[in-house]
């Protein structure tokens, strides 16, 4: 795996949002013609997109590495909390999306 990142002192402005859209019209693709393969590559190029694009903020501001921080961490305990509130219905919903996905090509 191998991070792009700009040389010292270049700063990579909007230099992520090319792929960004490009792997976001990937995932489209793959929802609306129902093909696993570009579902999943859309996905994973767009995390690993957004995971550079963090490398790059903290690189660039390192204080808001912080503040992402937080605001992840309270979202994974909202996250969190709501899986176990409704473990039944979450537990269904990804039942029926694997059962969904498994008709797709």
């Amino acid at each position: 795996l191998v991070l792009m990142l700009p040389p010292a002192g270049l700063p990579a402005r909007g230099g992520g949002l090319p792929v960004g859209a490009i792997a976001l019209g990937a995932t489209a693709a793959g929802l609306l013609l129902r093909i696993r393969a570009l579902l999943y590559v859309g996905t994973v190029v767009f995390a690993l997109n957004a995971l550079n694009q963090l490398v790059v903020l903290n690189a660039a501001f390192p204080f808001i590495k912080w503040v992402v921080g937080i605001v992840v961490g309270i979202a994974l305990i909202w996250i969190a909390a709501d899986v176990e509130r409704r473990r039944d219905q979450w537990l269904q919903l990804t039942q029926n999306w694997g059962q969904d996905l498994d008709v797709w090509q």
